[in-house]
């Protein structure tokens, strides 16, 4: 609402709406109503940079495009980035309880694909440790955030809200880090973060190494009860058309980039990742799907 409608017409722009999140429905908003501004989310960006159609219809215009709700992996930034070389791409992360915290410009999107932004004017966004106190730069912490633009609490749910809302914060449960320039990454959910072993596991870190090779399109890494771990690190792989590709394959490529305990020790090869509307992976579903089997 507030990037995709209020910011277009207080700038006296036209809004379209699209008949549908299809590609071909944005070709037509690029030929036949010369739009400029795409604000999206990933499983579109991931069917942008493969489909042809689009790319011959975009690859000269000069465009923006906004994306959020959830990461979209290096190689598929990679990919949006050489095949529009006139597009300008902004990176937004907010949530539903505090709204648009971040933004990463065109110009630190080249020069850092992998973060997600800086605090917008006005927004107190910091990352901290357990104690509240920010931590130093490259270290995981939580993303916190105080201000008007933060909500009141949840419905009927004071226990929920109480541990979202305390010391005069929002604990927004991203876990990220910031370096010496204000600039946050987000690297997985707290929720998300696996302990094997007693050693904790980011899903993200998993998950970039998994889609860096050559024949992996996707990837979903999380947690799975193991009676000797704790919980396993689990991964649900989408293969790229045409590729030859194993479980031996994916553990030797781990091994190669990862500490031992941060390996995949299941590995299923699905068709597709269970997504909802803004295209966040549905990670329970994938949890219920292993343990069915």
């Amino acid at each position: 609402m507030i990037l995709g409608l209020i910011n277009v017409l207080a700038a006296g722009g036209t809004l379209l709406i699209p008949r549908d999140g299809s590609v071909d429905a944005l070709i037509g908003a690029f030929q036949d109503h010369g739009a400029n501004l795409l604000l999206t989310v990933p499983t579109v960006v991931f069917r942008m940079v493969e489909h042809r159609r689009f790319q011959a219809t975009a690859r000269d215009l000069p465009f923006a495009i906004i994306h959020g709700a959830a990461p979209i992996p290096y190689p598929v930034v990679r990919q949006l980035l050489d095949a529009f070389p006139k597009c300008r791409p902004f990176h937004g992360y907010g949530s539903t309880e505090a709204c648009q915290l971040t933004v990463l410009g065109p110009d630190e999107y080249r020069r850092f694909p992998s973060a997600t932004g800086r605090s917008l004017p006005g927004i107190d966004v910091r990352v901290v440790d357990q104690q509240g106190l920010d931590v130093t730069p490259g270290t995981v912490g939580e993303i916190v955030t105080a201000g008007p633009h933060v909500f009141d609490g949840y419905l009927n749910a004071p226990q929920q809200t109480a541990e979202a809302l305390h010391d005069g914060r929002h604990w927004t449960g991203d876990l990220a880090t910031i370096d010496e320039h204000g600039i946050i990454s987000v690297v997985g959910r707290l929720k998300d973060m696996i302990i094997t072993g007693g050693f904790n596991v980011y899903a993200r870190e998993v998950e970039d190494v998994l889609e860096a090779h050559s024949a992996i399109a996707q990837a979903a890494v999380f947690g799975v009860p193991d009676w000797e771990w704790g919980e396993a690190v689990a991964a649900a792989i989408v293969a790229k058309p045409g590729t030859n590709l194993d479980e031996e394959a994916v553990v030797r490529h781990c091994r190669e980039h990862l500490t031992s305990y941060k390996k995949p020790k299941l590995i299923r090869f699905v068709s597709e990742l269970p997504r909802n509307t803004v295209g966040k992976v549905q990670k329970a579903q994938l949890r219920e799907m292993f343990a069915s089997k």
